[in-house]
């Protein structure tokens, strides 16, 4: 495990809406203003993520376990693996100014952009969402909206899918087919084992896509480079949302992320404009 002492961090957490959902944290770091964004860190599940600052190497073949967010240790965690806290927090959570009851403009929005969005509710993610708004909110992450306001230590709730497109270049309404347990409805009359290696192809292209943006990744998110049952690829999976995560928030220290939403809510994606020129990836 490798250490940097930078002057900018940034924590992607990949959010688990319910005590036994998946998870993921992913902490990039860059040496100063214009320097390559670079990847000290990722792992599925949260436990997995502290573990890793400890020193500890990530069990990709396991499942990793739920459980609600420890807000310091997740910190706490990042400032291990890089030498300083993070500046911006980016979660994959509904996260607002106001109690969320229900379908926000924020949500609307980025559908209308981008791609459907799953509806909150007062249920889910309910306590979970609003403990871990509070616990960030509590080390001085203040949530950024669409009211113009850019705080320097920022909490911003994304999509993952909203910047995997952005990423991909692909169309409003098209979505990247990387999600373990979608197959079926992705490609409806592929046999399993179709299936498997479509599945397992498309994550390798988000991976290579993300190698454009965000070095050090390949050592750190090893994929595996044949076919594995349909579980063995969530932890995976929900590293790479991690990530995604984690590039929103370098986006947003960059000016180059754009607010989907109103002064209540608002899903951060990147701009046009944060996608190299002919990107290649590793």
């Amino acid at each position: 495990m490798m250490s940097y002492r930078l002057d900018t961090t940034v924590l992607g957490i990949d959010a688990a809406w319910s005590a036994g959902g998946g998870s993921g944290g992913a902490v990039l770091c860059r040496d100063g203003d214009g320097a390559p964004w670079r990847c000290a860190g990722v792992a599925p599940g949260y436990a997995a993520f502290a573990a890793l600052a400890r020193g500890e190497s990530v069990d990709w073949h396991r499942r990793p376990g739920g459980g609600e967010a420890a807000v310091p240790v997740l910190l706490d965690a990042a400032a291990r693996l890089t030498g300083e806290r993070p500046r911006v927090v980016a979660v994959d959570m509904p996260l607002a100014r106001s109690p969320i009851t229900g379908r926000r403009a924020a949500d609307d929005r980025t559908a209308s952009a981008f791609v459907g969005t799953h509806s909150p509710s007062a249920e889910r993610p309910g306590a979970v969402g609003t403990a871990l708004h509070r616990a960030l909110a509590a080390h001085g992450h203040v949530l950024a909206t669409a009211d113009g306001a850019r705080p320097a230590s920022a909490l911003l709730e994304v999509y993952p899918h909203a910047a995997a497109m952005r990423l991909l270049g692909l169309p409003r309404g098209r979505v990247h087919p990387y999600k373990s347990g979608r197959t079926r409805t992705y490609w409806p009359r592929a046999d399993a084992a179709e299936r498997r290696e479509r599945i397992l192809a498309s994550q390798h292209a988000l991976l290579k896509a993300l190698c454009g943006v965000v070095a050090g990744l390949p050592d750190q998110l090893p994929l595996p480079d044949t076919p594995v049952p349909f579980a063995r690829l969530k932890p995976f999976e929900d590293a790479l949302d991690a990530v995604l995560c984690a590039w929103v928030a370098a986006c947003y220290v960059e000016h180059r992320a754009d607010a989907h939403g109103d002064p209540a809510a608002a899903v951060w994606v990147p701009a046009a404009e944060a996608v190299p020129p002919g990107l290649h990836g590793c």
